[in-house]
């Protein structure tokens, strides 16, 4: 059984709650992706026809054009990690930790203050996102953790304020550098 809650197109007020009775996973991956407006659904015949409605993809966006100038002798350089990194990307997910939805607002905004980006996927058929909250380095902290330069600072910050089930820090660092 699925049940899905919506709203009306009538000025937002009118609510209303449909059930459904699913016979296979297949159906309640269908009904899922209804709620999620990802698929259309319909019955025929006493059977469940399922077609796409929506399938995000890619867009072009003239202003992501990279102008590198070229380099002569390219080198990779790479950076050793230490306990206490001056430098290194950090990665947070699940912000809710086993909190539950009704803290994910106030985290979320709580690391946007903090300098952290938002890096969301596209939806899937399901109509679901996945997300990874990302600081590229602790020089570029924000708000609360201003002036906060190790990793581990930030990490214990991260620990401490937002509790969420994961944290990774950038242990090596590989990047292209022109000597």
């Amino acid at each position: 059984m699925i049940r899905i809650q919506g709203q009306g197109h009538k000025y937002g007020t009118d609510k209303f709650d449909v059930e459904f009775e699913c016979d296979s996973k297949e159906e309640l991956a269908a009904l899922e992706g209804m709620s999620h407006s990802t698929k259309w659904v319909r019955i025929i015949d006493g059977k469940l026809e399922v077609c796409e409605a929506f399938k995000p993809t890619p867009i072009e966006d003239p202003h992501l054009e990279f102008h590198f100038p070229a380099a002569n002798n390219p080198v990779l350089h790479h950076t050793h990690p230490s306990k206490n990194r001056l430098t290194g990307a950090i990665y947070v997910q699940h912000i809710t930790g086993y909190s539950g939805a009704a803290v994910y607002k106030e985290r979320a905004k709580l690391l946007e203050k903090a300098g952290f980006e938002c890096l969301r996927s596209r939806r899937g058929d399901d109509g679901l996102t996945w997300e990874i909250w990302y600081l590229a380095s602790p020089f570029l902290a924000e708000g609360p953790i201003k002036g906060m330069k190790t990793t581990t600072e930030i990490r214990k910050w991260l620990f401490n304020e937002i509790r969420p089930g994961e944290v990774t820090l950038e242990g090596e660092h590989w990047g292209l550098s022109v000597d």
